[in-house]
This record gives structure tokens, C-alpha cells and sequence, in this order.
């Protein structure tokens, strides 16, 4: 009987702490309502706010007739013996004084909660077939509270939502509990907590259901983790729903399974799909100090055919950079994340430094590995006319090359934790369809670290090198400069490099650039940022490391994050004393 009054009181609470986010304010906010006086040291602020919440006499006026008052007052006892039980006070005491006084009620509470209660042993056993389950056993190990510590009834039902919400996770439908008590021992202000479960079978995905004919059967049941015959698990489902949702080919949809209908250790999944349109249209726009301001539009045909065939045509316009391109992707293997692309495009390229026109044709196939790196192996074909300083060429490369990325980070918008890798290599040869002979090494890397709850702490590093035979025949597009928004920021976008005889920048070799960045987040939506960046662009005999610092604004837009900096060169009497850089774009 004592335990099946203490489970309620541990719901009361629960309700009282949900709600006491949201009507503790207007409590204390109403006019000409009753408002307890409550006196007592040495307790969570929760238990007060919970004591106010369950005091019935709170909700009457200033003006309230004196019966019900008067029986609202009676109901004090119960109400103050609730609320501390629920946080393990067991032999507190109070006095209450009720009086009219100043046009209304005062209500005075002066309570001595007394020793708290300590949680002297913990007994939580599973049996069924979850007994076995070792993901099940290792949240075992998670409970809210332990032994030693002071007794809450809302943590002992989280030990119940904890076993209940593993065993839904996992299939464990049939599961049933054989004891659930909390036993407490006033006299010594201990408490025992005992909880047996069975969990009884585990259950296994049955036939999956679905009507739709958008594509092909062999494709859709490629995006299905929920697989028949396996154990059930949530994310399964979780993650069914997100692939088909990414996919592109449907405009809704939902992955549920049918736990009602379960029988004999299985349980149906129920997919409901609705078309998305196949053809859309966008614009957009930017602009950042490297390229000014860009101009795009952006067609997608989502699903060419019912095997999911996709492809884009891309325009971008800006000053310094503008292309037109085409791609067609075919899924294969595990279509989300396994696919064969072949891109098409022509784009003008004119810096401070170099003017190009090229054309660019690529095949490849982009596959995620089980390690979490995004390999692409390509071979890609360029033909570019370029000018740089006074050499005026035309060359041609067929390179065979493959890439890997790798990213993760905790927050797409402003990532406290995170980090980027990249690193490519690619080749040419005379041998084969290329003017020149060509090695090209490319590394790229971010990390952004927390420094306590508002600040950053972000590096960055660049690396690149070309081995070629034939440096005046190599693209300005291959070519390595420094210098912009995501480089070497106080100088302009791609300014720095070697130079030839006439003081022109020419482009180097190699590449290494790095930066660190401290930036703090002293609004919700806004940050301040110090940075210091160094590097250059280079050949292997004369390598000019560059510096600047700065500092800068941030602020997390609806679509992204917008930087502002303002940087200055140290010790380079060649370039401004400092220069303003503006971009968009996420931070990894």
C-alpha cells in the first residue's frame, strides 16, 4: 500500500516539475490571489517552486469566501507531505497561519523538511531475453540515481521511463514488470528501491508495406534499414524515414511500424510515400570580398527515371568567377551514399592575378566508406586558356585522381565541437591526352574546440603541392595562390605567390596556409572573433611567409553564419594597412 502511494506521489511531482517551468510565473504574477509566504533554508529551489505548485489555496482570490478558504487551508497538510516526500523529506514539520490582512488572505508557512532521505540500496534486474542483450544491460548501467544518493521520486520513475523506453527501442513489446517498490524506513531515513522487469522475447521486422510506383522496387527497398528478419530496432525505422526523406524523390513521408499488429515475433512496417515534384527552379544570390557579388539559378530534374537517375544545371555569375554546369548522378550500391556522377561545364575565372576560360568534363564514383570517408575516384578532363602575368597559354590535362572527406560537427549552424579533413591527389602524363606531367597533393583541414560554454577556439590548415614537368604549361586554375576571405585574410583573393621577372604574381608550386581563431558568443545570435592567419603560396626555393591578425563580427543568420573581419598585415609594407572581408557560408 506504501509503495503504490509513493509511486503517485513521484507522478505528482513529475506533473509539478513539467508545469512549474510555465505557471510558477503567473502565480506569482496574479493580482488579488492568495500567494503563501513559505520560510525554509536548506532545500532545492524545485522543492519550493513544487510546494507552490500543490498548494490548492494559491488559486483562490484576495476576496475568496472565508469557508473555502478556511478548507482550502485544511488541505495544506496533505499538500506540504506530498511535496517534500516527493524530494525523500520524510519527518519534516511546519505551522501555518492563515488571516485576512490588507484586503486579503495571507497565508504564512514556516517548514523544517529535517533530515533528507538516502538511498541505501538499489536492486534493478532484467530477465527475458533482454538479460542477454548487452546494449540493454549497458543502459542498466545509466540509472539516474545510485546508491548514496539522496532520495527524489521523479528519479525513481525515471529508472521505470528508462527501462521502459530501452525495452520500446528494442523490440521488447511484451515486456511486464514483477515488482516495482520503493520502500522507506523513516526511522532511519533510508530508502530501498527494488525493480524487476521481464522483458519477455525480443521481437524481429516483419514484411514491410508499401504502395507507390515512383521507382523501381530494387531501388526503394535499397533506402529500407527496417530489413525482414532482422531485430527490431528504433533507429532502424529512424533511419528509413530519414534516407527516403533526403532521397529527393518524395514530398512526404512516413515509416511507422505497426506494433498493434504484431504476432508471433514479428512486427509489419507500414511505408507511406507521396510523390515530390520532379522539376524545380531556384534563384539565389551572395556575395563575399573574394568574388562580389554572385547571381544563381539552379534547375533539378529529381528523378529522370523510375531507377532515380537525377541531374542539375547550374549557373553562377559574379565578377571574378562565373561557370555553367551540368551533372547526372546514378545511384548504385546504397543509393544515398554510392553513386556514379558525370558533370559537364564551361567557366571564366578573372583575378587581380590570372584570366582563364576553361572547360572541364568529369566522371566519377563517390562512395561513403564504413570508416565515414567520402571517397570519390574520377578522372577528369580540363582544357583551359589562361593568361598570367605575360604568359599567354593553352593546355590540356586528362586526370585520373581520388579524394576523401571527412566532416563532423555537432551543430550545422555554429558548431562548438567539430572537424573537416580533405585531402586529394590526382595525375597527369604526356603518355596520356595531357600537355604536361603533372603529381598534384591537396590537404585540407578545420577544427573548431569549446572553451567553456560561450567561446572557440578554431584552426585551420591548408597544404598543396604540384610535382610538374613544365610549370609555365600548368592551368592558372592548378596553380596555387594565397590570399582572400579563406586564406590569408588582409590581403586580396589570390594575391599572394610567386612573381615573375615584372613583379607579376604568377602562382606557386606549393601551398601552406594556417590560421587560429578565438571567437565569442556574447549574444544568442552574435559573436566577436581575433584571428591571426599566415602563409603563402610558393616555389620550393623561395618560400615569403605572410601574417595578419584581425578581429571580427559574427552573426547566425536564418541562412547561415555572416563573417565580417577586418585585417591587418604585419611587417608588409607592399599592401594596404588593412582590409575589410565579408562572407557567407558555414564554418566546416
Amino acid at each position: 500500500m506504501e509503495s503504490k502511494t509513493l509511486r503517485i506521489k513521484g507522478y505528482l511531482l513529475l506533473i509539478a516539475l513539467m508545469s512549474s517551468h510555465f505557471v510558477v510565473p503567473l502565480v506569482h504574477g496574479k493580482e488579488n490571489f492568495i500567494n503563501a509566504k513559505i520560510t525554509i533554508d536548506g532545500v532545492e529551489k524545485e522543492l519550493i517552486q513544487t510546494i507552490q505548485e500543490n498548494l490548492f489555496i494559491n488559486d483562490l482570490t484576495c476576496d475568496e469566501a472565508e469557508w473555502r478558504v478556511r478548507h482550502a487551508a485544511k488541505k495544506i497538510d496533505v499538500e506540504l507531505g506530498e511535496s517534500l516526500n516527493a524530494f525523500g523529506y520524510y519527518n519534516g514539520s511546519f505551522s501555518k497561519k492563515v488571516e485576512k490582512k490588507e484586503n486579503c488572505w495571507q497565508v504564512f508557512l514556516e517548514i523544517d523538511p529535517g533530515p533528507q532521505t538516502k538511498v541505501e540500496t538499489i536492486d534493478v534486474t532484467v530477465e527475458g531475453e533482454a538479460s542477454e542483450d548487452e546494449e540493454f544491460q549497458n543502459k542498466l548501467g545509466l540509472l539516474p540515481i545510485k546508491e548514496g544518493d539522496y532520495l527524489r521520486h521523479d528519479k525513481y520513475e525515471k529508472i521505470k521511463e528508462l527501462i521502459e523506453t530501452t525495452a520500446h527501442t528494442r523490440g521488447y513489446f511484451d515486456g511486464k514488470y514483477l515488482e516495482h517498490t520503493l520502500r522507506i524506513n523513516k526511522a532511519k531515513n533510508l530508502a530501498a528501491i527494488s525493480i524487476q522487469y521481464d522483458s519477455g522475447s525480443r521481437y524481429r521486422f516483419g514484411d514491410t508495406r508499401y504502395e507507390q510506383n515512383y521507382i523501381t522496387e530494387e531501388l526503394l527497398t535499397k533506402y529500407i534499414s527496417a530489413k525482414q528478419g532482422e531485430y527490431y530496432h528504433n533507429k532502424k525505422i529512424t533511419k528509413t524515414y530519414q534516407d527516403l526523406n533526403s532521397s529527393g524523390y518524395f514530398a512526404d513521408v512516413e515509416v511507422k511500424a505497426l506494433i498493434d499488429e504484431r504476432h508471433d515475433g514479428i512486427v509489419p512496417i507500414e511505408i507511406k510515400l507521396l510523390e515530390a515534384k520532379r522539376k524545380t527552379y531556384s534563384v539565389g544570390a551572395g556575395a563575399s570580398t573574394n568574388t562580389g557579388p554572385r547571381f544563381i539559378l539552379e534547375h533539378k530534374n529529381k528523378r529522370v527515371n523510375s531507377r532515380g537517375h537525377t541531374h542539375k544545371t547550374l549557373l553562377l555569375l559574379s565578377p571574378v568567377k562565373s561557370n555553367l554546369s551540368f551533372g547526372y548522378q546514378i545511384p548504385i550500391g546504397q543509393p544515398q551514399t554510392d553513386y556514379v556522377g558525370l558533370q559537364l561545364g564551361v567557366a571564366h575565372e578573372d583575378t587581380d592575378t590570372s584570366e582563364s576560360d576553361s572547360i572541364l568534363a568529369n566522371i566519377g564514383r563517390t562512395k561513403l566508406r564504413t570508416n565515414g570517408w567520402l571517397e570519390s575516384i574520377f578522372l577528369e578532363l580540363l582544357q583551359e586558356n589562361f593568361k598570367v602575368g605575360d604568359e599567354d597559354e593553352t593546355s590540356a590535362l586528362l586526370m585520373p585522381g581520388i579524394s576523401w572527406t571527412k566532416i563532423r560537427q555537432n551543430n550545422p549552424i555554429y558548431p562548438t565541437k567539430g572537424y573537416y579533413l580533405s585531402m586529394e591527389t590526382r595525375v597527369a602524363t604526356q603518355a596520356l591526352l595531357s600537355d604536361v606531367d603533372l603529381l598534384r597533393l591537396k590537404f585540407n583541414s578545420k577544427g573548431i574546440l569549446p572553451l567553456g560554454s560561450k567561446a572557440r577556439f578554431l584552426t585551420r590548415l591548408e597544404a598543396g603541392y604540384n610535382v610538374v614537368d613544365n610549370f609555365e604549361e600548368l592551368p592558372a586554375t592548378l596553380r596555387f595562390f594565397a590570399g582572400g576571405d579563406n586564406s590569408i585574410r588582409g590581403y586580396e583573393f589570390q594575391s599572394l605567390g610567386p612573381e615573375n621577372s615584372s613583379g607579376e604574381v604568377i602562382g606557386g608550386e606549393g601551398l601552406l596556409v594556417s590560421s587560429l581563431e578565438l571567437d565569442y558568443l556574447f549574444k544568442p545570435k552574435w559573436a566577436v572573433a581575433a584571428f591571426v592567419d599566415a602563409g603563402d603560396a610558393f616555389d620550393t626555393n623561395d618560400i615569403q611567409i605572410k601574417t595578419s591578425a584581425g578581429i571580427g563580427g559574427r552573426w547566425l543568420s536564418p541562412i547561415g553564419p555572416i563573417k565580417v573581419d577586418i585585417a591587418f598585415p604585419i611587417n608588409d609594407n607592399d599592401v594596404d594597412n588593412f582590409r575589410f572581408h565579408f562572407r557567407l557560408g558555414p564554418e566546416l
